[in-house]
C-alpha cells in the first residue's frame, strides 16, 4: 500500500500519510486532560502541514521528471535545431533518367452517332430511241435520240451535217476501179461512177474538175502544198492522199493493174455525159489506148478522189 502511495503522492507522501493517521487516532481517544487534546491538535496541524509540504514536493518532481524527459528526447534527436543557414549553392544537373514505360491503352471511347447516309438519291436513266430516215427532222436520214428525265432530248445523226450538205472547208475522199468487166458505152469507152456521201451545196463545173495522170503535173487546185509527212502534216498530193481546194474535184490515177498501156484520158462528168460533176457524184469515162487494145480495152485501172466543200 505505501508503495502505491509513493507513486501518486511522491517521496514524502508515505510520511505524511502516517502523520495523518497518527493524528487522526489521537483525534479518536477520549479527552482526558487538557494537555493531550492541545499536543494532538497540534500533532494533526504538523501532519496537514506534512501533507501539503509533500504534495508542492510531488508537483516538482513530476516537473523534473518532465525536463528529464524533454532532454533524453533532444538527446536521442541531436540536440535542439540550430538557426536557419544561408542558402547554397545550386547544385549539378542531375543524369536523365531512364524512360518510363509505355502506359496501359485507354478504355476505347463510346461510339459516336450514326451520320445521315452519303447517298443522293436515284437519278433519271438514259433513254435510247432509234430513228429511221424521216422520223424526226433533227435527223433527216436516221440516227439516235437520247432523253434523260425531263430535259430536253440529245441527238446523234447518221451522216449528215448542218444543212445537210458538206460544209465549207470539209473533205470527202474515195476510191474509184475501172476493169474490164465495168460498163462500155459507145462500143468502147469504159465508165465508173464517183460518190458523194455527203451532198456537195452547189454543183461542180468542168473549169472545177481535175483528172491528174499517173505521175502528172498537179494542179494547184488539187495541192495544198504542205508535203510534210504525218502526223505533223498530210504529205505530198497524189493518188495515196488526194487533196482538194474548197469547191474543187480532183481525181488520181495510179499505176495501171495491167500490162496494157495507160489510158490516154480519163474525163470527169455528170450523170448526162456533160463535163463537170453533180452535187452527189460524177462519172469517170476512161478512153483506152487505141494502140494496146483498139476498140475493146481489156486493162483495169484505178485511183482516188477528193473534193471539198
Amino acid at each position: 500500500m505505501l508503495s502505491k502511495l509513493k507513486k501518486r503522492y511522491g517521496a514524502v507522501g508515505p510520511v505524511a500519510i502516517l502523520a495523518l493517521i497518527v493524528a487522526v487516532a489521537f483525534a479518536g481517544v477520549p479527552a482526558v486532560a487538557q494537555p493531550v487534546a492541545n499536543t494532538s491538535a497540534n500533532a494533526f496541524q504538523i501532519a496537514k502541514r506534512a501533507l501539503k509540504i509533500g504534495q508542492v514536493a510531488n508537483k516538482r518532481a513530476a516537473a523534473a521528471n518532465k525536463r528529464s524527459v524533454n532532454a533524453i528526447k533532444l538527446a536521442r534527436a541531436g540536440g535542439a535545431q540550430g538557426p536557419q543557414g544561408p542558402k547554397g549553392d545550386k547544385g549539378d544537373k542531375g543524369d536523365k533518367g531512364d524512360k518510363g514505360n509505355t502506359g496501359d491503352t485507354g478504355d476505347t471511347g463510346p461510339t459516336g452517332p450514326t451520320g445521315p447516309t452519303g447517298f443522293g438519291a436515284d437519278g433519271d436513266s438514259v433513254e435510247t430511241t432509234a430513228l429511221a430516215p424521216g422520223d424526226d427532222p433533227e435527223c433527216p436520214i436516221g440516227g439516235s435520240m437520247f432523253e434523260v428525265g425531263e430535259e430536253d432530248p440529245t441527238y446523234a445523226c447518221n451522216g449528215t451535217f448542218e444543212g445537210g450538205t458538206l460544209p465549207g472547208g470539209a473533205t470527202l475522199t474515195g476510191a474509184w476501179v475501172v476493169s474490164a468487166d465495168s460498163p462500155a458505152l459507145f462500143g468502147f469507152l469504159k465508165a465508173t461512177p464517183i460518190s458523194f456521201p455527203i451532198p456537195l451545196a452547189e454543183a461542180p463545173v468542168e473549169t472545177d474538175t481535175h483528172y491528174i495522170a499517173p505521175d502528172g503535173a498537179i494542179p494547184p487546185e488539187c495541192d495544198d502544198g504542205d508535203d510534210t509527212a504525218p502526223p505533223a502534216g498530210t504529205g505530198p498530193a497524189g493518188p495515196a492522199n488526194p487533196e482538194a481546194d474548197p469547191g474543187q474535184v480532183c481525181v488520181f490515177a495510179s499505176a495501171s493493174l495491167t500490162s496494157v498501156d495507160e489510158p490516154t484520158a480519163i474525163s470527169v462528168s455528170d450523170y448526162n455525159g456533160n463535163a463537170g460533176a453533180t452535187t452527189t457524184g460524177a462519172l469517170l469515162f476512161v478512153n483506152p489506148d487505141d494502140e494496146a487494145c483498139p476498140g475493146c480495152p481489156a486493162g483495169a485501172y484505178a485511183g482516188s478522189f477528193a473534193v471539198t466543200g
